[in-house]
């Protein structure tokens, strides 16, 4: 099982800045095959909503009030609301007999559930990560790797929004470039990763900048 934390989401000022646990991805499948050259991955896992989600309900914008009090998500929230089921598949290639630098390419099928305290269920989604990692030593029995590269993704709602609390059916789609920097510990199959990304073509949805650090530990 791999266990992963997502801690973040941070305001533009204090009035919007956060600091909690976000919700929570648990893979407990996860199969892989090698080759001197090749690694091939497929897993399952699911995002639990654990992370801090609540609403609040608006009676007046701007001093003006409403006719209808309106539900609306508080800005400081870190989790989303709703589990989401996700299938993933990958592939690595490692051009050298060493491996020390990869070219890798993950795609990921997520579905989602009701999100809570709406009627709204989103709609399912595709992923295309890829990155080219290039590892190296740090001490010299190898156990400690610094890993440093480009990546980015591409990603497209598939399925429209459902529920009668939806504003818009139309699907959203998404394309990044960034690059990450981690550290791996071998013997504990531990990794902490950085990475930053610019979102440089969206649709239906927010375009700017993020910026993440996660800690994964494989068993």
């Amino acid at each position: 099982m791999q266990a992963q934390l997502s801690v973040g989401r941070f305001g533009g000022d204090a009035d919007n800045s956060s600091f909690n646990v976000g919700d929570m991805l648990v893979q407990p499948i996860w199969l892989d095959w090698s080759s001197e050259h090749l690694t091939v991955m497929a897993a399952y896992g699911f995002w639990a909503a654990i992370g801090k989600y609540d609403t609040e309900t608006i009676f007046a914008v701007r001093n003006l009030p409403l006719s209808n009090p309106v539900v609306v998500e508080d800005p400081d929230n870190i989790g989303y609301g709703f589990w989401t089921q996700q299938v993933q598949s990958g592939v690595a290639w490692y051009p050298f007999d060493n491996k020390g630098t990869a070219v890798t390419g993950v795609a990921t099928y997520e579905y989602h559930s009701e999100k809570e305290d709406f009627d709204i269920q989103p709609g399912q989604n595709l992923t295309l990560n890829w990155g080219i990692s290039q590892y190296l030593p740090l001490t010299s029995d190898q156990h400690l790797l610094l890993e440093i590269g480009p990546a980015g993704w591409n990603g497209w709602q598939l399925s429209a929004d459902r529920g009668s609390d939806v504003s818009s059916r139309d699907r959203d789609r998404t394309h990044a470039v960034g690059g990450q920097l981690g550290l791996t510990y071998v013997p504990w199959s531990l990794v902490l990763n950085a990475h930053g990304f610019y979102e440089y073509s969206t649709h239906n949805r927010f375009q700017g900048a993020s910026a993440g650090l996660s800690l994964a530990k494989k068993f």
